[in-house]
């Protein structure tokens, strides 16, 4: 999938601050909360425009914030609004970054990499021990929709991530 060509039509600004987007965003912020670690450090990969990152930040917590996306499309407006977070074009499917964090987070990256059992081994990889990997996919089948099949978009229960982040010690 050419996530730049995604981003170039995205207009509406659905992607990064559509329902969609911002329900995900009301379930796991408090997550976010719960988990982190303060002074710690948060990787959000598939950050697109850094809505998660800008409301991270907000609770003081992080020393360190980076966010990863495959297209530099969205990084521009995720710097302006996320200036203190390091934003970077990187593909979790090809190499995991050099260091480690307290908190990652994925959300509905998983369900669209090309490869997600490399995805899955380099975001374990990235993850400091004892640390938390929060990870939001598609799910319900009931809500298949044509282009959940154009796009690929891949579906998991929780014991289809468990069963795969176990495999890498998770």
């Amino acid at each position: 999938m050419d996530w730049t060509d995604f981003w170039n039509k995205d207009t509406s600004g659905a992607l990064s601050e559509g329902p969609s987007t911002l329900s995900r965003l009301r379930v796991v912020m408090p997550l976010i909360r719960a988990f982190a670690r303060q002074g710690g450090s948060l990787l959000d990969v598939g950050c697109g425009t850094g809505a998660l990152l800008s409301r991270a930040r907000a609770l003081g917590a992080f020393d360190r914030m980076v966010g990863i996306d495959v297209s530099e499309v969205p990084l521009s407006k995720a710097r302006a609004s996320c200036p203190n977070a390091e934003f970077l074009v990187a593909d979790v499917c090809q190499a995991p970054l050099a260091e480690h964090f307290d908190l990652i987070t994925c959300l509905m990256t998983l369900d669209l990499v090309s490869d997600e059992a490399r995805a899955a081994k380099h975001l374990s990889g990235m993850l400091e021990p004892g640390g938390h990997l929060i990870v939001v996919v598609q799910h319900d089948e009931r809500h298949r929709s044509e282009l959940d099949d154009r796009y690929g978009v891949r579906r998991h229960d929780r014991a289809s991530l468990t069963r795969r982040f176990a495999e890498h010690g998770l």
